[in-house]
């Protein structure tokens, strides 16, 4: 009786196991697509600055 109880519970444990990796590999998942959506920030704000900086040297140079 206390082996099949036992038993019993050891095989709620792998259920639950296998129901986490499950979500753990669709939460991977969802994860790499919003990852691959992101802005890319830091290039935009490089962009950005070498940009300002031509627009401030622009009037420099026309003197």
């Amino acid at each position: 009786m206390g082996f099949a109880r036992t038993d019993g519970q050891l095989n709620l444990l792998l259920q639950r196991a296998d129901q986490t990796d499950a979500r753990v590999a669709d939460l991977d998942k969802r994860v790499d697509s919003l990852e691959r959506g992101r802005w890319p920030l830091p290039a935009l704000g490089a962009l950005t600055g070498v940009a300002a900086l031509v627009v401030a040297a622009v009037p420099l140079v026309q003197h």
